[in-house]
């Protein structure tokens, strides 16, 4: 698990260049933001993701552990 702030940009945490690319996209430049959006959107949906970037942005998101800033 990486412990990260929801706050803490994408770029921060290795990802392939295309996730990379369609989460600024789509405006999700925070990992809280990226975490919210596994919740509740649709990562298909996202212009240039496919099945396989989609299956990198949820198991990107199972290895998140969110902690507060101090």
């Amino acid at each position: 698990m990486m412990k990260v702030n929801r706050q803490d940009s994408i770029d921060l945490v290795q990802m392939s260049v295309r996730l990379r690319n369609c989460l600024h996209k789509k405006g999700l430049h925070t990992l809280g933001a990226v975490a919210d959006y596994d919740k509740t959107g649709d990562w298909l949906a996202i212009s240039g993701m496919g099945a396989k970037t989609a299956h990198e942005v949820q198991e990107l998101v199972k290895s998140l552990c969110f902690v507060e800033k101090k």
